[in-house]
């Protein structure tokens, strides 16, 4: 009952009363109803955003991706998948792809004939993410573009044609921090070459119908339900540094 009100009483055995207030237990928690509506199951899922500190000395841009639910302390399976198969589709099997959004800041720059810089805007944006993961034990990687800039409060703080390329990363322990990101065009020199990271959550769907019995070996191992994490990037005409979050499709 909320404390600056006494109007909180049972009548029939109903409440009754306007101050009776209610909370959940668990507020970050979010449910998914069966389709007959008899059960409902917690989901696990992956948040992600940032934020600006600093004062007139300049601007930081922080970045966060976390999971919330059930299983957000797994990563999923990255063992290859091994069978006598040798078909195509046992080789989809090994790799999976996952998509999702990014969001952050940008600087988008305008340069003269000199390449001194006549304009700069800035804001927030969102942006597309596709990953491609190669399911291979230890020696498991990770690869990925993030593409469709989108300037959400200032349209010209992006660059359109603007594509992050995520270079390939090991990520056989379920995540890395020292991804090298490029601005499309396969530019990695010092001082041009960004960074990004990535960590794995969730247990997905089993890689096919199979069951060998053993849930931590091929061919019913569960993939990793989503991927999240973090990226900054250069170009010859703006910056950008922001967080993702994606899916296994």
């Amino acid at each position: 009952c909320l404390a600056a009100t006494t109007d909180c009483t049972v009548e029939a055995g109903k409440l009754a009363g306007s101050g009776w207030y209610f909370a959940p237990t668990t507020p970050t928690a979010v449910w998914s109803k069966a389709a007959d509506a008899a059960a409902y199951t917690q989901m696990t899922y992956a948040t992600y955003g940032h934020w600006l500190s600093g004062g007139n000395a300049g601007l930081i841009v922080n970045t966060y991706s976390r999971v919330i639910g059930p299983n957000a302390a797994t990563t999923g399976s990255w063992i290859h998948h091994e069978s006598a198969d040798p078909q195509a589709t046992d080789l989809l099997k090994a790799r999976g792809d996952y998509s999702g959004m990014a969001a952050g800041r940008s600087v988008h720059t305008t340069l003269d004939g000199d390449g001194n810089i006549t304009d700069a805007q800035s804001g927030r944006f969102t942006a597309d993410v596709t990953l491609r993961a190669a399911f291979n034990g230890t020696e498991s990687n990770l690869q990925g573009t993030v593409s469709n800039f989108v300037g959400t409060d200032n349209p010209d703080a992006v660059d359109p044609s603007w594509m992050v390329t995520l270079e390939s990363e090991g990520i056989g322990t379920g995540s890395f921090t020292t991804g090298v990101t490029s601005d499309g065009t396969g530019r990695t020199t010092t001082g041009d070459s960004g960074t990004w990271s990535a960590t794995s959550y969730g247990l997905g769907g089993a890689t096919d119908g199979g069951d060998d019995g053993d849930a931590t070996t091929a061919p019913n191992v569960n993939r990793p339900t989503g991927i999240h994490g973090g990226f900054t990037a250069n170009f010859s005409d703006g910056h950008v540094a922001g967080a993702y979050a994606t899916r296994k499709q």
